[in-house]
């Protein structure tokens, strides 16, 4: 029933399913990908974004889903059935937010340092992907695993990101959301690296051009789109495999230089158990 997050997985789907696109090419020769359209169609028959029919927030139902939340079970023991077989490699569960500007994940705080490093640098490739994609209102912090609801007793122990980590223990377990209508900033999207910019095939140079636009626009179905987009492509360069990426042409250079800089930034924290990426935002935290 969030709008926004529908577009996103529409976008992502359109993307895998690109036939000259090299970098859909690589996603689906080194990934298995399970797409859920909807974990709440009744709810969104009647009406609801958030609810099921009965009121409920199907996303605080993980830990111990019921048999009147059935989406909610046969997801949960999908995912577990792969991590059960060592093959789940990602979980992202999209969703749109009412407060928060631009689009943003939550994340877990992990206790193994390198595991939270690469679970960071998620995000943070994410945004070197996307003009939209905000890594300083994503939240990694451990508050952020146990928060409750405002005006309610459910905790996000029972959202998906939080119980499927405690389920399975994977690294790259997200909740992303998308704000409904616009961001804060604009990050500079650079180009695609060499070959020469001018030599790449026609698609190279329109599937995502590089912008230097930093005034914060009006998302529309374009915008959420890419963002979808945004999180494939983010998830070839995690894996060092994007035949068309643009971290050659950051300042980074390398994966290992965003790794390099993720680390340092978490070194830096004030404490390495509470790390929430800049979240200046204390009345906005409400995942969905």
């Amino acid at each position: 029933g969030e709008t926004p997050a529908a577009h996103m997985f529409n976008g992502a789907l359109a993307f895998l399913l690109r036939t000259d696109d090299p970098r859909a090419q690589a996603l689906r020769q080194m990934f298995v990908f399970k797409l859920i359209p909807n974990l709440n169609p009744d709810g969104v028959f009647r009406g609801h974004y958030r609810t099921d029919t009965k009121g409920v927030n199907l996303n605080r139902c993980y830990e111990s889903p019921m048999g009147t939340q059935p989406t909610i079970q046969a997801a949960r023991a999908l995912v577990c059935h792969f991590a059960g077989r060592d093959q789940l490699g990602m979980y992202i569960d999209l969703h749109a937010h009412a407060n928060k500007r631009g689009c943003f994940v939550f994340g877990n705080n992990l206790d193994n340092p390198a595991q939270q490093i690469e679970n960071v640098l998620f995000a943070k490739l994410a945004s070197l992907n996307s003009p939209y994609f905000d890594f300083n209102a994503c939240d990694f912090s451990e508050r952020g695993m146990h928060a409750k609801d405002r005006g309610g007793e459910a905790t996000k122990d029972g959202s998906g990101r939080v119980a499927l980590y405690r389920a399975t223990e994977a690294t790259h377990i997200y909740t992303c959301e998308s704000n409904y209508n616009n961001c804060r900033i604009l990050n500079v999207l650079h180009p695609v690296r060499e070959p020469a910019e001018r030599d790449l095939p026609k698609i190279a140079r329109t599937a995502s051009p590089p912008s230097k636009v930093r005034e914060p626009v009006k998302f529309d179905i374009q915008a959420f789109a890419g963002m979808g987009r945004c999180l494939l492509i983010a998830a070839l360069d995690l894996q060092e495999a994007n035949p068309w990426s643009r971290i050659p042409n950051t300042e980074f250079k390398t994966v290992t230089g965003v790794r390099m800089w993720v680390g340092a930034c978490q070194r830096a924290a004030i404490s390495k158990r509470d790390i929430k990426v800049a979240s200046r935002f204390k009345d906005s935290d409400d995942e969905g």
